[in-house]
């Protein structure tokens, strides 16, 4: 994961965050306006607090998920897949290696 997937994941966690606090706005006044006063302001913050729990809780996840994932990638690179520092080159063909490529019928088709 990288750093931008990573961006995007806590913006889409900031706007569910957002989008949970004014859905319950709305459902509060709602329910202001028909039922009277059901829901204190004390409950509000209640509420407010369990989300950002809810969200803290789900970053460190993200956190830990992202240090699992870099972990993963520096063994990748350090495992023998990258090419730094090997020898890509073929060796030169000798006269007699040649020679023997066109005695076997290797050369030439």
């Amino acid at each position: 994961m990288n750093d931008e997937e990573t961006k995007r994941i806590e913006e889409e966690n900031r706007q569910k965050a957002e989008e949970e606090a004014k859905r319950k706005a709305e459902a509060n006044s709602a329910g202001t306006k028909n039922q009277g006063n059901s829901e204190t302001p004390k409950s509000m913050i209640e509420d407010a607090n369990k989300a950002a729990e809810r969200l803290e809780t789900a970053n460190a996840k993200q956190e830990e998920l992202i240090k699992r994932q870099e972990d993963i990638e520096v063994r990748r690179k350090l495992g023998g897949n990258a090419s730094a520092g090997q020898n890509n080159e073929q060796p030169e063909e000798t006269d007699k290696t040649y020679a023997e490529r066109v005695m076997n019928g290797e050369v030439g088709k």
